[in-house]
This record gives C-alpha cells, structure tokens and sequence, in this order.
C-alpha cells in the first residue's frame, strides 16, 4: 500500500511539474521562431537579415513574479548569435531556454570560404573548377591578362599578382583570396607561356633562274673558268672537225 502511495505522489509531482508554464511566449523583435514557439520546446533559432545590428528579445511569463535573465536590447554580429535565458520562479531556477539568432545566415554558411565561384580570363579557355588552384595558357602578343572573378563569400578579398610585362617563356599570375580577418587563404595560379615568335624572311618577287651549279649567282673565278671551259671544249670540238675534213679527204684522193 505504502509503495503504491507513493507512485501516486511522485506521477501527481511530475505532472504538475510537467505543466508549470515558465514561459508563455518569446519575442525576438518582429521575427519568427523556428520551430514555433511551444511551452515544451527550450531552444529555438531565428533569422535575421544583414541591415539588423541590434534587436529586442521579450518574453510572455506565466506569472508575474518570475524573474528571467537575459531579455533587452541584444547587440547582433555577423553569424551565429546564442542568447540564454533563465526564468527563475521563488529564487529558483526552473528552466533555461536557448535562442540562438543568425545574422546574416548565407553568408555566415560560407563565412570562411575562401574559393573563387567563378574565374574567367577573356579570350582563354580554362574549364575552372573552384577546387582546381593551377591553370596553364599560352600567349602570344599579350602582356597581361583580362581577369573576371567571383568569390563564395562576399567578406573575401582578393588580389591579384604578377600580371603586367610578361616576358618570353613562363610567367606566373596569382590570385591570392583571403577570408575576412586574413586567417585564411587560398591562391589560385595561372602559368602564362608567351609563345617567342620567329618571322622567316618572304622571297623576292624577282624570279632568279639557277644556274647550271644549281646556285642563284657565280663568283667572279667561277664565271672565268666556265668561261675557259667552254672556249676549251669548242676548240677540241674545231680541231677534230678540222682534222677530219683535212686529213680523211686527202686519204681519199691519194
């Protein structure tokens, strides 16, 4: 009997405990709870957007004795925002409930990201990939680059190097991207290759026929012996026509 009393007194304690109402509303200046508010639900989240830097946090009590902690005039930062409050019924503290209220909340998600969405180098194909940090090219009259870039996060900075005066070979140029405070970085690399030109020399219009040593021009030694050549060889030639008119023809009439 006596432990059958007792389970009587401990579910009447709970259950009167279970719908003492500390809290019967909570209001964060005119913007929602997520999830809505309940009397059973100790931690909630609400959004604001980036032009709130200061907000008024108030709560319904269930009675007007409790005392709660942590309500007034909040001062928010960019990102997560986590405010605590304790309702203390008779000096006792009863129950604390949690608020956390996030500023600015996308880009808070990418708050140090320090990547590049988008990267465009004007008449240069490079397939980007924001986790690919190299890329090569090659040029030709060039002497810098037309860059066009976007960053995660709208608290990044960016800056860009050795973009100017290329010389003939490889030449670097890096986009170096740093998260707000500067604890975080990431560089980006493009190797330029500025191609050396070679111009050949266009041949003359005047068309020079070869000669019979295959080449355009002959030396002055090379003409005067051609020429003692051929007065050679036409001379043998005059002689042995000669001597077979002189010498054959008068064989025959002797």
């Amino acid at each position: 009997m006596k432990k059958i009393l007792k389970c009587l007194l401990a579910v009447t304690f709970f259950s009167f405990a279970l719908n003492v109402k500390a809290i019967t509303n909570i209001k964060v200046g005119n913007y929602s709870l997520v999830p809505y508010f309940s009397e059973y639900i100790t931690k909630y989240n609400v959004f604001v957007d980036e032009n709130t830097d200061n907000i008024d946090i108030n709560v319904s009590k269930s009675e007007e004795d409790d005392y709660v902690t942590g309500i007034g005039n909040i001062e928010l930062i960019d990102g997560k925002n986590e405010v605590i409050l304790k309702v203390i019924k008779k000096n006792q503290e009863i129950l604390t409930y949690q608020v956390d209220i996030f500023k600015n909340y996308k880009e808070f998600n990418d708050f140090d990201d320090v990547s590049l969405s988008k990267l465009i180098i004007n008449g240069y194909d490079i397939n980007f990939n924001p986790d690919v940090y190299e890329y090569n090219i090659n040029v030709l009259d060039d002497n810098r680059l037309s860059i066009d870039y976007e960053t995660k996060s709208s608290e990044s900075t960016v800056k860009i190097t050795g973009n100017s005066n290329f010389k003939e070979g490889k030449n670097e140029v890096r986009i170096i991207v740093n998260n707000k405070n500067k604890s975080k970085t990431n560089v980006y690399i493009i190797n330029v290759n500025k191609v050396v030109t070679t111009f050949e020399e266009e041949p003359s219009s005047e068309v020079i026929e070869d000669n019979i040593l295959g080449r355009k021009k002959l030396t002055k030694k090379e003409t005067n012996i051609l020429t003692l050549s051929v007065i050679s060889i036409c001379s043998v030639i005059i002689m042995f026509l000669f001597y077979l008119l002189f010498f054959c023809g008068r064989r025959k009439v002797s």
